[in-house]
């Protein structure tokens, strides 16, 4: 049998026909011909169609489909405050490509609940036609909440031997290792603890730290409205604490793969960091993504930025906006948030503050990002690996480090299941993945440019960075300064991200590419001696975390 992994229905379209008829008796002259509008086919949108419990705050929705350049557009919406932003990216590798126009509406003063709304989009093209497209929303009636669904306090001497505690029993143990390449793994932490990580080998917290398992109210991957989404709050106990001065930021953290912040876990790296954070006095927001936690029933949106970003954001918005918190930081207007990831968190950390950019500068201030060894391009990153599979890298930066036996799971576990379940690629389940395996069939027909495979290509370059064709308009921020990480010894994703991406930052906004980090000679030697893909992304990430944990 076969089925669709996607619980999305089809959007619905508004679709305008003018049509003309003659008057009766005498000599009849022919109407003027009028252009017929043509709908629009939307790729992906949130909410999606037929969405009744969407949330009242009025905030997130996008209209995504393909266009041409030098198109114009215009937006309905039926409230009276409608802002509106479009992110254009160029698309790569379509037999007619184009551009990939991502429509941002949103209502600041909130929706009536319980009410019918139509948001939508007409487009003039340059050789003259017209198209026409509108989606239709319920909003239900919603009442965010932040519950406390558990509780942790760690002794500021506990905090300070997380990290020691990590190193000893979880990181070297990940790796399937022969002994012998165990103690020379070991051996070279040893050395980077002695030599680099003057921050996370002597952490030197100042306070107790209190640990919150939170549910939040925020959207599910098809736009409706859920209460049970979950991330971690971490802060200092400043009741156990003479010397408490409140933060003038907040922070931001967007995990890694494979952690859940919120499971508050001595052996989650990002619990850990989120706890030496709040044990020098700032206020730590870790959303889970969807899909972890208490959503880990399903799949996770896995690199979606637009999906991972209103999520994250909508925590950090949850916990300002509590006043049970209001006692850790300055309420300053807007409030000031530094925003950290690595890794799949780093491609988070900008889809975060992308969104706030856009939706919420009003509310807050992105002051400093800092994303390290980031798939920027998600589009690159996974043609690379189909590259692979084929043999026929051919010098492609984003393929020649690749690892079959890491970076397949990657793709059939995560990146794939969730473009196949959140948007609409016109593809089942097995015409992409076959057990454990991608289909070859797949593999060559992606690389061959069949127009089958032009909805799933489109979407992953929807979740890309570094193809913004309208750069000094999306990146339009000169408060904020961006920190970007990458090793060249990278084998699980491409430095090609990180590098392609800075050059898309340049000039448009203050960024800081830190090309020297996880270069030295000693990375190097590790990468000669050990071959497996995940070693030296960790340890970058963990010489990332320390550089940023000591400004």
């Amino acid at each position: 049998m076969r089925w669709r992994f996607s619980f999305l229905p089809t959007i619905l379209l508004t679709v305008s026909l003018v049509s003309c008829s003659g008057g009766g008796g005498g000599d009849s002259v022919a109407p003027a011909a009028v252009p017929q509008v043509i709908p629009i086919s939307f790729l992906d949108s949130i909410p999606g169609g037929n969405a009744n419990r969407v949330s009242v705050d009025g905030t997130g929705f996008s209209l995504i489909h393909m266009s041409q350049s030098g198109a114009e557009f215009n937006y309905q919406m039926n409230c009276a405050d409608l802002e509106t932003f479009t992110v254009r990216r160029t698309i790569i590798d379509l037999a007619d490509a184009g551009l990939l126009v991502d429509h941002k509406f949103s209502c600041p003063n909130g929706l009536d609940s319980g009410t019918q709304y139509t948001f939508g989009i007409t487009e003039a093209r340059q050789d003259g036609q017209q198209l026409e497209g509108t989606r239709a929303l319920t909003t239900g009636i919603n009442e965010s909440s932040l519950n406390i669904l558990l509780e942790r306090r760690s002794s500021g001497e506990d905090v300070n031997n997380f990290f020691a505690n990590y190193i000893s029993d979880a990181l070297v143990g990940q790796f399937d290792l022969t002994p012998a390449l165990q103690q020379l793994l070991l051996t070279f932490i040893i050395d980077l603890a002695a030599s680099e990580w003057d921050n996370l080998a002597e952490p030197g917290v100042l306070h107790d730290v209190v640990s919150q398992r939170v549910q939040y109210g925020s959207r599910l991957p098809d736009g409706n409205f859920s209460n049970e989404l979950t991330g971690l709050v971490a802060f200092p106990d400043v009741e156990a604490s003479d010397t408490f001065e409140k933060r003038a930021e907040m922070i931001l953290l967007t995990h890694a793969t494979g952690s859940t912040p919120s499971n508050l876990n001595d052996n989650d790296a990002w619990y850990i960091l989120a706890n030496l954070f709040a044990g020098h006095g700032y206020l730590v927001i870790a959303p889970d993504n969807y899909g972890r936690g208490g959503t880990s029933d399903f799949p996770e949106t896995y690199l979606q930025a637009n999906r991972t970003g209103m999520n994250a954001v909508d925590l950090l918005r949850r916990v300002s906006e509590d006043s049970r918190y209001e006692f850790i930081f300055d309420d300053t207007t807007p409030i000031d948030v530094n925003i950290i990831g690595y890794s799949q968190g780093g491609h988070s950390a900008i889809a975060s503050w992308l969104a706030i950019v856009r939706q919420y500068g009003g509310q807050f201030q992105v002051r400093r990002v800092h994303s390290g060894g980031a798939p920027h391009d998600l589009y690159k990153t996974v043609r690379g690996v189909l590259q692979h599979l084929a043999g026929t890298c051919d010098g492609d930066g984003y393929c020649n480090l690749v690892d079959r036996e890491i970076l397949v799971p990657f793709a059939t576990d995560l990146i794939l299941p969730a473009l196949l379940a959140y948007t609409d690629t016109d593809l089942m389940v097995e015409d992409v993945i076959i057990g454990n395996e991608i289909n070859q069939a797949f593999v060559s027909g992606f690389l061959a440019g069949d127009a089958d495979y032009d909805s799933i290509k489109t979407l992953m370059q929807l979740s890309s960075f570094t193809n913004i064709a309208n750069a000094q308009e999306v990146f339009n921020d000169e408060s904020v300064s961006i920190h970007l990480y990458h090793s060249q010894f990278d084998r699980l994703v491409p430095i090609n991200n990180t590098m392609e991406f800075a050059s898309v930052l340049s000039g448009n906004v203050q960024m800081t590419l830190h090309e020297d980090m996880c270069n030295s000679t000693g990375f190097g030697l590790l990468f000669e001696a050990i071959d497996k893909v995940g070693v030296l992304h960790t340890l970058c990430g963990l010489n990332v975390l320390d550089e940023v944990f000591g400004g």
